[in-house]
């Protein structure tokens, strides 16, 4: 992983692992796949 995440993954990271309570589990997933999807490799590793 890089040594920098781009703010999608941070955000993704936040609402899954640390502010789970939020529900925002289902916009977390479609951050990490669109950043994927964009080339983000830090996403594609999360999300594998």
């Amino acid at each position: 992983m890089g040594k920098m995440l781009s703010a999608e993954v941070k955000q993704a990271l936040q609402d899954i692992y640390y502010n789970e309570r939020t529900g925002r589990g289902k916009e977390a997933l479609i951050l990490l796949e669109n950043a994927s999807a964009a080339g983000d490799g830090d996403a594609t590793c999360i999300l594998a």
